[in-house]
């Protein structure tokens, strides 16, 4: 089973990346908490995925490219 601890780091360092408009840097953290655990603190890095694609105003290769791999992960 993962360590909850490293998972917590992971999400403070995507928050901090959104926060730094690193969107991308962010995005690949969120989906490695997801890949590693998918229900993490209730869903947080799906929620905070959906939150980084509404930042983009839900356009771009970028949000393209992470909405499908977050799928695939999740589906």
């Amino acid at each position: 089973k993962p360590d909850p601890g490293n998972l917590q780091l992971l999400l403070w360092s995507s928050a901090y990346h959104i926060l730094d408009e690193q969107y991308e840097a962010a995005l690949e953290i969120l989906l490695r908490i997801l890949n590693t655990d998918k229900n993490f603190q209730d869903n947080i890095a799906k929620q905070l995925m959906v939150d980084a694609f509404n930042l983009l105003e839900n356009q771009g290769n970028l949000v393209s490219s992470y909405r499908r791999k977050m799928a695939s992960l999740l589906y």
